[in-house]
């Protein structure tokens, strides 16, 4: 069974080490959501499916990191991806009795 307490706790990590790979900086970190909001926006889904990793690492990343993002307000955007990917997995699951 999918712990939602734990998925929630971790969603608040993720937005501190955001906050903190952004030297704790607000306005810094609403730049980089905006940013990886507007990569989001413009990247195109492969035409062939791919593992996600894949297409993380040679579309998602690189093109955040052409964005002016730093690579590792990059690596935490993407950890997020991986692990929301996780709680949209066991969503689409079958259901557990």
């Amino acid at each position: 069974m999918f712990d939602l307490l734990s998925h929630n706790r971790a969603m608040m990590n993720f937005h501190t080490e955001l906050l903190e790979v952004c030297d704790w900086c607000e306005t810094e970190m609403e730049r980089v959501l905006i940013t990886a909001a507007k990569v989001f926006d413009e990247v195109r889904l492969p035409d062939i499916p791919c593992p996600l990793d894949h297409y993380i690492n040679k579309v998602i990343k690189p093109a955040l990191i052409e964005e002016n993002l730093f690579e590792n307000q990059a690596d935490i955007i993407i950890k997020f991806i991986k692990h929301d990917a996780k709680f949209v997995e066991w969503m689409m699951g079958p259901e557990e009795n």
